[in-house]
């Protein structure tokens, strides 16, 4: 069965569409990048490019929300990663350790999760030093 698969932009419209048969979101991706489509502004929210070859894309300003096995955020000075809550000098002693919660430390999983804790880490850390130097 022939599926038609198209990349939208953020902006609205069609910047992309592939048909083929059993065709994936993750190939259709693919084939966009190795038609050196303009993806400029494109929404892959929720795309699985993991193994992908994407080397020479232009995928600036393409829209790419990271993908953790656990919802990450942040509530006042603490950051919450799936059902736990701990302060940055917390965390940072805990992914220093050997401590495993759910997902098992050396996993692409677990590099997924703390490749969002410090990015996170780093938000926080900007926006208190923005509020000290604008005070």
């Amino acid at each position: 069965m022939k599926i038609k698969i198209q990349i939208l932009s953020i902006y609205g419209g069609v910047l992309f569409e592939f048909e083929k048969e059993n065709n994936t979101q993750r190939e259709t991706i693919l084939e966009a990048v190795n038609s050196r489509a303009n993806l400029y502004g494109a929404n892959l929210s929720g795309a699985n490019l993991s193994g992908a070859d994407l080397s020479g894309a232009d995928l600036l300003d393409t829209f790419i929300q990271p993908h953790c096995t656990w919802v990450v955020g942040i509530k006042n000075d603490l950051i919450k990663i799936g059902c736990k809550e701990k302060s940055i000098e917390d965390w940072d002693i805990w992914f220093s350790g050997t401590e495993e919660y759910s997902t098992k430390r050396g996993t692409k999983d677990f590099a997924k999760i703390q490749a969002m804790y410090i990015s996170l880490k780093a938000y926080t850390n900007f926006l208190k030093d923005f509020n000290e130097i604008t005070k």
